[in-house]
């Protein structure tokens, strides 16, 4: 074979098994079911040791700035997609948790606040009732336009009977997937799991807040009944709930709420005014996606398997010395993140071995009070080994 006729079967070789990328190829992700956008899908790569990813937008547009052999498209709420010819609109699948929506033309029907006040009144006598130990299985992990990082964490869950920090927790193994050794350990979306838990926010202000309607597509087993929830005043508020009216218990649920929404419900205009006031700290987008399934143990419900999803956009216009050395010791933390959580029975309740720690509610704004400080470097610094992240 001839030199130039070997060179230009390298360059078809090459043409056939990596996509170039043009710095402006853009790209839509959407639902291949309502074919609206997704926001904040991540459409990530790892190209000769180097690490590449794309969020997309609120539109579900995302710009491509890199090539590729293959990418992968993912979002917590659908189906995995790995493709390796990009195409102008990708659509996934979304998971079986995942309600469509719905076209609400009818009034809220009379019967449906009366029976969640009388939920609201009985929840904690059926939820989290009691101290119990149960094994947890959690990962986190968060892809960035750079960088990417995975934690995965297994042990056992401890369900305490205090109102204020009700779990404790003792991880048997640890593992962190990232590209460097460096990473600390990330608790926060196990506790944001547990502390803002559809049921524990399912109130009489959320009753009060919020209109219901019957979905009437759902098919579900005798006596569930499907309801979508909206907040009149705000849009950012919505999402949906399967309970059971004969036992008058909600089985699953899913729930979205945007920057508005999030400001009002876990931080306070006050509070934030005073803040930004006070260090120049702003957030311009907040939005989180949540979903949980719920199982009944010995007349004690809790969660089964939860799916939480945050994105946060954040910045400072200020230098802050202690809040600077209290996240070196803690991580940085991450803006765009998804985790899972699955509790399964456990037949014991503990080993000698095992050091059991406090997971407190998570906050936003604000240092943590400095008698909590060393439980949240605790956090940060959990034993795991370190692997090289792979997908």
């Amino acid at each position: 074979m001839r030199l130039s006729s070997l060179l230009l079967l390298t360059i078809l070789l090459q043409v056939h098994t990596t996509v170039w990328a043009s710095p402006e190829q853009k790209v839509v992700v959407a639902d291949a079911v309502s074919h609206m956008p997704i926001a904040h899908a991540s459409l990530y790569t790892k190209e000769a040791g180097a690490f590449h990813a794309a969020i997309t937008a609120e539109d579900g547009h995302a710009v491509i700035t890199f090539t590729f052999h293959h990418l992968t498209v993912s979002h917590l709420n659908y189906e995995k997609r790995r493709i390796s010819l990009l195409t102008d609109t990708i659509w996934l699948k979304p998971k079986s948790f995942v309600t469509p929506e719905v076209v609400v033309t009818s009034k809220e029907p009379e019967w449906i606040r009366p029976l969640l006040r009388q939920f609201v009144k009985n929840k904690d006598k059926l939820y989290f009732n009691r101290a119990d130990t149960v094994g947890y299985d959690y990962e986190s992990q968060s892809i960035d336009t750079g960088s990417v990082y995975r934690y995965h964490s297994k042990g056992l869950l401890r369900l305490t009977a205090s109102p204020g920090n009700r779990y404790r927790f003792a991880q048997r193994e640890g593992i962190i997937y990232s590209p460097d050794s460096l990473r600390l350990t990330d608790t926060n979306n196990l506790r944001r799991i547990l502390y803002e838990d559809f049921v524990a926010d399912f109130d009489a202000a959320f009753v009060r807040n919020h209109r219901f309607f019957v979905n009437g597509d759902y098919t579900g087993k005798a006596n569930e009944v499907q309801l979508v929830y909206r907040n009149p005043k705000r849009s950012d508020d919505h999402g949906s709930f399967v309970i059971d009216t004969a036992r008058c218990v909600i089985l699953r649920a899913n729930s979205y709420r945007g920057l508005q929404s999030n400001l009002a419900a876990k931080v306070g205009k006050a509070r934030y005014k005073l803040f930004h006031a006070l260090t120049g700290y702003t957030i311009d987008g907040w939005t989180v996606d949540y979903h949980v399934e719920y199982q009944c143990r010995r007349g004690n419900w809790y969660i089964r398997q939860a799916g939480y999803k945050i994105d946060v956009h954040a910045y400072t216009s200020q230098s802050l010395d202690k809040w600077d050395e209290f996240h070196q010791k803690t991580g940085d933390g991450w803006g765009h993140m998804e985790a899972t959580l699955m509790l399964t029975p456990s037949i014991e309740s503990g080993q000698a071995g095992d050091e059991w720690l406090t997971l407190p509610r998570s906050w936003y704004i604000g240092m943590p009070y400095e008698t909590s400080e060393e439980n949240e470097i605790s956090l940060s610094n959990l034993p795991a080994q370190w692997h090289e992240w792979q997908e």
